[in-house]
Order: C-alpha cells, then sequence, then structure tokens
C-alpha cells in the first residue's frame, strides 16, 4: 500500500513539473515573438507596386508582365517582394538606387503605363514598410 501511495504521489509531482514547464515554455516563445516583432526593420522604398486581391486573387497578368519587365530591363532593379496575404498578395518594393532622379521617375511613369489600370494593383512613391 505504502508502495502504491508513493508511486501516486510521484506521478502527480512530475505532472505538475510539467504543466508549469509547457507554461514557461509557451510564456519565452512570446516574450520571444514580441522581441522579434520589435526588432523589424523599417525601410523607405522610392516605389512600391502592391498586387492585392479583393477576395478573387491577385492580378496575375500584372504580375507577369511586371517580372518580365524587370527581367529584361538594362539596370536590372532590385525589388524586394514582400507577401502578406492568403490570396498569393505580394508588394514589389524598390529602392531605385541603380537609377539617377530623372531616370527614376521614367522607370515609374513606365511601370505605370505597363500595368495599365487593374483594379487589383495600387502604386506608391515614397513610403517606409517593414522588411521581414
Amino acid at each position: 500500500m505504502k508502495k502504491l501511495m508513493i508511486v501516486m504521489i510521484s506521478g502527480s509531482l512530475a505532472l505538475t513539473g510539467a504543466c508549469k514547464n509547457k507554461e514557461k515554455a509557451a510564456t519565452a516563445a512570446a516574450d520571444s515573438k514580441t522581441a522579434t516583432a520589435g526588432a523589424e526593420k523599417k525601410e523607405m522604398y522610392r516605389f512600391v507596386v502592391s498586387f492585392f486581391s479583393p477576395g478573387n486573387g491577385t492580378d496575375g497578368e500584372a504580375i507577369r508582365k511586371l517580372d518580365d519587365f524587370l527581367a529584361t530591363h538594362a539596370k536590372k532593379p532590385k525589388a524586394d517582394q514582400i507577401r502578406w496575404g492568403r490570396e498569393g498578395e505580394v508588394d514589389y518594393c524598390f529602392k531605385l538606387k541603380e537609377f539617377s532622379t530623372g531616370e527614376q521617375k521614367k522607370f515609374i511613369e513606365e511601370v505605370q503605363k505597363l500595368i495599365g489600370s487593374s483594379e487589383r494593383v495600387r502604386f506608391s512613391e515614397n513610403i517606409e514598410r517593414v522588411k521581414k
């Protein structure tokens, strides 16, 4: 009987300790996530092309046009692609350091003309974004 009582008490102590360790692990994970979120770096971008979905997907044709344009462009402009949605939403964020001021303006106009007036694309200039 004593042995059974000792086994039962030992088992309950082990389970109590395990629960406390899970709580500590969950708290540590939450703290780590908060610290990481606070450490996200904001960057300024000269030009951002946002492909978004109002519930019917992104404009795949516009994305292909932009990808082809960038691949064949003489200056090979670099874009940070920031994905942010469940339906393929993505922002193409350009710093445009490869260009002079006049060339930046021309590049922006070319991209806007290329993509046209899609209802699922937004253009922004001189904005700050969190780079993930």
